[in-house]
């Protein structure tokens, strides 16, 4: 409390002071001169108790602590932030020198690097490298003909000046030779490092002048064995002992599709020994160093196609298996030799169908097996395993099963047979000369030989005559028939024509030839046989453009298989797959 009560009265008493003197300046002006030398007295006096009151509070502690915290500003915070090395900043370094040999002369045109900076030495072998951090750094100093100098040195504050002394690089020579049964120099390469060498027919090669020091030696060739070995080059000329390369063989390959040869890309790949690594380079594939003799196997695997399995046995340098092709998962029938057969796209695993029977014809098929009428008797045979059925016999020229409507019987009249029952769709007096069901499978459109009609499945209602004219339906499209049309009485040459469903016509065709088995294809394409003399010809017409495209020449038969979009074709014992798009390959 009397501390408080001393403070009050300190206050008080400064108050009573600050009023004095600004009584005393102001009466200064007016007061005589013994009146201001009185005041400045007392002036004085107060300043004397102002300045022991302030060296009394220094001496407390409180003071002591400020005297501290102020001496530290000044003095021992700029040595602190010295020692952190906050002080680069402000003080910067430079670096001055002279670069020599060994034997004191002093090497023009070297290259000095420090702290990411670089100087190059003048004639007289000096450098000068500005505005670097003091401290540990390494620099790096190199020069033609000269061991590469790298070093830690440590740079003091603003001035360095110092010498570096470069050695002398040494050089040598090796001669070698290439020892085998007999050399190939055929796609035989060389290298020490990346430099190529000459090699003599002996098999001998030098690798000229080199600065000493380990070397890489690479040999490559499809017809020995790749080899990389280590040599060290010394100070002189050298021989190294005879270097034996062992025969070898390279196995190349690409993966195409077998329809178009595209590359199949991502393959699986699977080589029969597993010590060897399949290199994939561009679109080939390269197995390296394989041993002459031995028969490797290569399995193939792509998602969509079948797996194929090829082999080779490797003979001494290149080996091609040119194009493995692989072919698209489903299979196809064909005609060969007079019999029917389902095989994989590219004709493998192949199945004799019509085993035993003759004069087979193709009637369709559906994923499991296919629809066969040989003579007078329709059968349906399994794809995969030929279990050959029944369906029905005594089969006139023009009757045909249809699964899921029965027998359907044309000539002397127009009738459906399933399971006994007979349904009569058509008994006038002409007879039917062609028939083709609709994509619904609810109406038959058929012919005679002076209309075209057209009747429900179901014989609910009596048939109907859509146009005159005597014409042989081959094909339906959206209710649009494809027919032919002969131009003469002797029923050769032939014209193909549209007939629509109200009955108007129009000839695609313009000049009449001989046409058979018109089909429509994806597209808007037709498909024909077209026959000169006795060769029948496959052909492929494009209606949006009028062009026509050759499949093959003479073809005894052909099959559509609408599933894989593909045409088989062939006479005797050849067999040929066409595309949509008028490739044409042979497979058998």
């Amino acid at each position: 409390m009397d501390n408080l009560y001393q403070q009050g009265e300190n206050f008080e008493t400064s108050k009573e002071d600050a009023q004095s003197i600004h009584t005393s300046g102001s009466a200064m002006v007016n007061e005589t001169p013994g009146k201001v030398i009185e005041q400045k007295s007392k002036l004085k006096n107060r300043l004397s108790i102002f300045k022991t009151k302030i060296i009394k509070f220094l001496k407390s502690p409180l003071g002591k602590v400020i005297i501290l915290i102020v001496v530290f500003f000044f003095f021992a915070a700029p040595i602190f932030l010295i020692f952190l090395g906050f002080d680069k900043i402000f003080i910067r370094s430079h670096l001055q020198g002279v670069v020599v040999s060994i034997d004191d002369e002093v090497i023009p045109n070297a290259s000095v690097k420090i702290q990411g900076k670089e100087a190059e030495t003048d004639e007289n072998g000096e450098f000068i490298i500005k505005d670097l951090d003091y401290g540990k750094w390494e620099i790096l100093i190199t020069a033609n003909g000269y061991s590469e100098f790298s070093e830690q040195i440590v740079l003091q504050r603003f001035s360095n000046d110092q010498e570096f002394k470069l050695y002398p690089q040494d050089f040598g020579e090796v001669e070698g030779k290439l020892s085998t049964q007999e050399l190939k120099l055929e796609s035989l390469e060389l290298f020490i490092n990346d430099k190529k060498l000459e090699i003599a027919e002996d098999g001998v090669f030098k690798t000229g002048r080199l600065i000493s020091g380990s070397y890489i030696l690479k040999l490559t060739s499809p017809y020995y064995k790749d080899l990389e070995k280590e040599i060290e080059i010394k100070s002189g000329s050298h021989t190294l002992e005879d270097i034996s390369i062992a025969p070898a063989g390279d196995l190349k390959w690409q993966i195409v599709d077998f329809l178009n040869d595209s590359f199949v890309k991502d393959s699986k790949i699977e080589f029969s020994d597993k010590n060897y690594e399949v290199e994939e380079i561009e679109d080939s594939f390269l197995v390296r160093d394989l041993e002459v003799g031995n028969t490797y196997k290569l399995n193939i695997e792509k998602e969509g196609y079948n797996k194929k399995e090829v082999e080779s046995t490797i003979v001494q340098g290149e080996n091609s298996l040119e194009k493995v092709k692989l072919a698209r998962e489903g299979r196809i029938s064909y005609f060969r030799n007079g019999n029917v057969y389902n095989a994989n796209l590219d004709g493998s695993s192949e199945i004799l169908l019509s085993d035993g029977l003759l004069g087979c014809k193709y009637q369709g098929e559906d994923s499991n097996g296919i629809y066969l009428k040989c003579f007078n008797t329709a059968y349906y045979i399994g794809k995969l395993n030929a279990n050959r059925s029944t369906l029905f016999t005594g089969l006139g020229e023009l009757d045909k099963y249809t699964p899921g409507i029965g027998l359907i019987k044309a000539g002397d009249g127009l009738n459906i047979i399933t399971e006994g029952e007979s349904v009569e769709l058509y008994s006038g007096v002409e007879n039917v000369i062609s028939w083709v069901l609709s994509e619904d499978r609810k109406v038959i459109y058929f012919s005679t030989s002076s209309s075209v009609y057209k009747v429900n499945v179901d014989g609910a209602s009596d048939s109907e005559k859509i146009t005159d004219g005597e014409f042989y339906i081959q094909d339906i499209s959206e209710n649009k028939l494809l027919a032919i049309n002969y131009s003469s009485a002797a029923r050769q040459e032939n014209n193909i024509w549209f007939i629509f469903s109200d009955g108007t016509k129009e000839r695609v065709t313009v000049v009449p030839e001989v046409f058979e088995k018109v089909q429509y294809i994806p597209g808007n394409k037709l498909l024909y046989l077209k026959s000169s003399g006795a060769s029948k010809s496959l052909y492929i017409k494009d209606l949006n453009t009028t062009n026509e495209t050759h499949l093959n020449n003479n073809v005894a038969d052909y099959i559509y298989t609408k599933s894989q979009q593909l045409i088989t074709s062939g006479m005797g014992s050849e067999v040929f797959v066409s595309t949509l798009s008028g490739k044409t390959i042979k497979i058998k």
